[in-house]
């Protein structure tokens, strides 16, 4: 199965919210995403949304894992490896209500081993995944 949302796109959110477009990536208030990068990277708030940015940036198709049906929508799952020394779970979706959108993002260090369509095993870096 393919990822529903096209990559490139995701890339140009998270390009255009490092660039200063705070409305190309949405946080739920308070995010456990940034809350958990937090926590893990021992950084601050602003910090931790421009390291998941960057996290956004880093992935590539062989790192997708697998689409989600979640809450009556379609989120895609990635699993990103050795990025700021430990090995990444993502999730999310993109919002298309007039303007395009990065939402209900999930980024965090794995909480259990991921094993990607081409054959890696992602292992678990840190006992504070989810926090």
């Amino acid at each position: 199965m393919k990822a529903k949302f096209d990559l490139a796109e995701v890339k140009l959110l998270a390009q255009k919210y490092l660039e200063g477009d705070s409305e190309k990536i949405k946080f739920t208030a308070p995010s456990k995403s940034v809350e958990v990068v937090v926590t893990v990277l021992m950084c601050a708030p602003n910090v931790a949304t421009r390291v998941i940015a960057t996290g956004l940036l880093m992935v590539n198709e062989n790192d997708f894992h697998r689409r989600l049906w979640q809450w009556e929508s379609v989120f895609d799952e990635y699993g990103l490896e050795n990025f700021k020394g430990h090995n990444w779970y993502i999730k999310y979706c993109i919002a298309r209500d007039g303007c395009e959108f990065i939402e209900q993002i999930s980024f965090h260090p794995l909480t259990k081993q991921m094993r990607l369509p081409d054959g890696r095993i992602l292992k678990v870096t840190t006992d504070q995944g989810r926090g």
